[in-house]
């Protein structure tokens, strides 16, 4: 049997659009594109790199969403955001021919929550952010904390240097063991906040997803300002998100930087980049969900406000 396209991919693409043609109602289609950059650049196949942004420009043309992700996470975010939104219209569609049994085959408990309602939702978001900003809050306590014990390190090592000809080697050793120490304590700090900032966030996001999924139902021109309301909180938050981004990614930079002097920090700073990175990655996503997030409230807001003008 000859293929229909040029990749596996393309060809199930297509099908699927076939499908979409035929009956619009019966599924919704989202590509996802990983975006990591490969580690060889002889990986790269110009050729087939050719194939792939001829393809986006192909779901464009034909007005498929897609999105780019570089880690795990970054997807699991985009999933959580809009597979309940997808589910929503196909069940909403009278034309649909996705039945409830299907619609639970792609499901899981996580997203699907028959018994919670927009009041619950709201509760949920308050209390998710609250965490996740309580967590945030930490994360930036400890990092002044880290800052000033490296200071004070960096301080009594040129005291050393500038009082003494042949400085004490003894001396030294106590100060890098001591600097080491604190920053493995703040790696273990930061290692318990993340998953709290990262997970509270993500979840937070998911329920004002929800919301914006029962705005028919909720929201008129008199209460349309609560979701205003909503953006505008969500955009303040990422932006900072942002801020906070830009400097602990100038702190990430500033520890893999240090010299490799001595075994005690060499391996703190191994640790420590580990941690700062997988907190980087997950600001990142937290970012790319807020900003997800907005335009999903802003087609929202607009769809409302087109309602009033035809009413």
């Amino acid at each position: 049997m000859q293929a229909r396209a040029d990749s596996g991919t393309e060809e199930e693409f297509d099908r699927a659009f076939d499908r979409f043609n035929r009956s619009p109602g019966s599924l919704q289609i989202l590509f996802y594109f990983k975006s990591t950059s490969p580690l060889n650049l002889q990986e790269i196949v110009p050729s087939e790199l050719e194939k792939v942004n001829a393809f986006k420009l192909r779901l464009g043309d034909e007005g498929t969403l897609y999105w780019h992700y570089s880690s795990i996470e970054d997807l699991h975010g985009y999933l959580r955001l809009h597979i309940p939104k997808r589910l929503s219209n196909l069940e909403s569609r009278p034309e649909s021919h996705t039945t409830k049994q299907e619609i639970a085959l792609i499901d899981s408990p996580e997203i699907c929550e028959d018994d919670l309602g927009l009041l619950d939702y709201i509760e949920i978001s308050e209390a998710k952010f609250e965490t996740s900003t309580n967590a945030v809050n930490n994360i930036a306590e400890a990092t002044e904390w880290i800052g000033e014990k490296i200071n004070e390190k960096t301080d009594e090592i040129n005291r050393i240097t500038q009082s003494q000809f042949q400085p004490n080697q003894t001396q030294f050793r106590r100060i890098l063991k001591l600097t080491g120490q604190a920053m493995n304590e703040y790696a273990s700090r930061i290692s318990v906040e993340i998953p709290i900032f990262f997970d509270n966030y993500e979840e937070g996001i998911k329920a004002i997803s929800s919301i914006i999924n029962l705005a028919d139902d909720f929201f008129d021109k008199d209460s349309i300002q609560e979701l205003v309301d909503s953006r505008e909180a969500i955009i303040e938050m990422n932006n900072g998100i942002n801020v906070g981004l830009e400097g602990m990614i100038d702190f990430y930079e500033s520890v893999i930087s240090l010299p490799r002097i001595d075994k005690e920090i060499n391996k703190a700073k191994r640790n420590l980049s580990e941690k700062l990175k997988k907190l980087i990655n997950d600001m990142k996503t937290s970012s790319h969900l807020a900003i997800e997030l907005v335009s999903e409230i802003s087609e929202k807001i607009n769809r409302i406000e087109l309602s009033f003008t035809i009413n």
